[in-house]
């Protein structure tokens, strides 16, 4: 057993090495499924874990090996866009790139910060707002509509944002003007008290200029990697209620020094749980469903159906943090509760591997469009659109379906409506160009 930890570690570095010898793109379905496998299942390389968790595990690193040759298949469409950026070829703009896209982006911002505020109105002001963080899923039942669409809603604006600004040469005022934006996505992300809402639009930034401007390196990606990580844990400490000047005049408390870590164990923790649980209530399907109702307030449909994370924390946890809290339930954990162990570990690597076939199409069909088209607000919609749904897809081996859901949902209709408000200015655009017909 002792050697277990050891024989993992070498099979997740022999599928790194074959993925990054088959496609060098950091930024790919593959190598992002890895990335979030080796973060939040990296306690099972130094800890001895029940042999079924490390069989789960293996399960969990066939799925990008399998899929390693046909993501190979596109990397050459991926060495094209690097040649052409160390060549230093700036594309003619299209004309939706003269758009007024960032004042649509200003004026959408109304709505998170509008969101933002009435939350804070309503639990009496800012210091009472994030004395409840640390209870936020207690302090915000019935509320949790303004508060993913205000949290959602800013990440891709700021996304947005920072994609129109790569485009083209801007100003030092225009980056003023970007920064201010950031600063306030900043401040309503901090407030959500979740790492999860606060590294996802940094992740797809990186992503952005990756393509859009300069292939990020190995080691700059290392570098980046870590100063997130440690961004992460500073979070963890600081949403448990302590003012952060505390922090440097003490020891770290307990349950402290366990979120500073918690997230090298997101994947396993759930797995532990049902494993070494003798429930058999099967709820088959039913946090699924929760994924797309849990967009309705509870006080307007009390008896909706629960999600993962609030039935493995009732049923599996015996409500330990008294609805305070819950406990977050990948894609395995939750089809065990739904179906059963056999049938629920068959349900999830159908599913995954499914899933993730259909992103590593996509990815291959985003690269060609970043080749065959100039840059412009049309090309960061695209990749935006096609990022959030890599991420969503990947991020299945360790957040439940309805934390993946509901926020995908709310950026693909917020993309969908940018779309629409930019496609008018297209037209006219391309109406001044175009001779009259006589």
């Amino acid at each position: 057993m002792h050697m277990l930890p050891l024989l993992l570690a070498g099979a997740f570095v022999f599928v790194w090495v074959c993925s990054y010898w088959c496609n060098s793109d950091l930024f790919s379905p593959i190598k992002v499924y890895l990335l979030t496998l080796f973060i939040c299942f990296f306690d099972i390389f130094l800890t001895p874990y029940r042999l079924d968790i490390c069989c789960i595990y293996l399960g969990l690193l066939f799925v990008p090996l399998a899929l390693t040759c046909f993501e190979s298949k596109v990397s050459p469409l991926f060495a094209r866009i690097v040649q052409s950026r160390r060549n230093g070829r700036t594309p003619v703009a299209r004309p939706l790139q003269k758009g007024r896209m960032v004042e649509i982006i200003w004026l959408l911002t109304i709505v998170p910060v509008a969101s933002m505020t009435y939350l804070v109105a309503v639990f009496g002001g800012l210091s009472e707002y994030l004395s409840h963080i640390v209870v936020r899923a207690l302090a915000l039942q019935g509320l949790n509509t303004f508060s993913e669409l205000a949290i959602n809603l800013i990440s891709l604006l700021t996304v947005m944002y920072f994609g129109v600004g790569l485009i083209k040469k801007r100003s030092v005022g225009w980056w003023a003007c970007y920064g201010l934006h950031f600063a306030i996505t900043l401040a309503i992300l901090a407030m959500s008290g979740s790492r999860r809402y606060f590294l996802m639009p940094m992740v797809i930034m990186l992503s952005l200029y990756h393509y859009f401007r300069r292939p990020i390196s190995i080691r700059h990606a290392g570098v980046v990697l870590l100063g997130l990580l440690v961004v992460a844990s500073m979070i963890g400490v600081l949403r448990m209620g302590q003012r952060g000047g505390e922090l440097l005049d003490r020891e770290l408390n307990e349950y402290e020094r366990e979120s500073v870590t918690a997230h090298f164990k997101y994947g396993l923790v759930p797995l532990e749980v049902v494993l070494n649980s003798d429930i058999v209530h099967l709820h088959y399907g039913s946090t699924f469903i929760a994924a797309l109702t849990n967009v309705i307030p509870r006080p307007l449909w009390p008896a909706k159906p629960d999600s993962a994370g609030l039935v493995i924390t009732k049923d599996y946890l015996g409500n330990r943090w008294l609805g305070a809290s819950n406990l977050n339930a990948g894609l395995l954990a939750e089809s065990m509760m739904n179906f059963g162990i056999g049938i629920g570990l068959i349900f999830s690597f159908v599913s995954l591997t499914a899933a993730m076939a259909f992103i590593v199409n996509s990815y291959g069909r985003a690269l060609t469009f970043l080749n065959r088209t100039d840059k412009s607000v049309h090309g960061v919609l695209y990749l935006v659109r096609y990022l959030h749904v890599s991420l969503a897809i990947t991020g299945l081996i360790t957040w439940e379906t309805a934390i993946v859901a509901l926020p995908l949902i709310i950026n693909l209709s917020a993309l969908w409506v940018i779309e629409l408000l930019v496609r008018p200015m297209q037209s006219a655009r391309l109406s001044q160009v175009m001779p009259k017909c006589v």
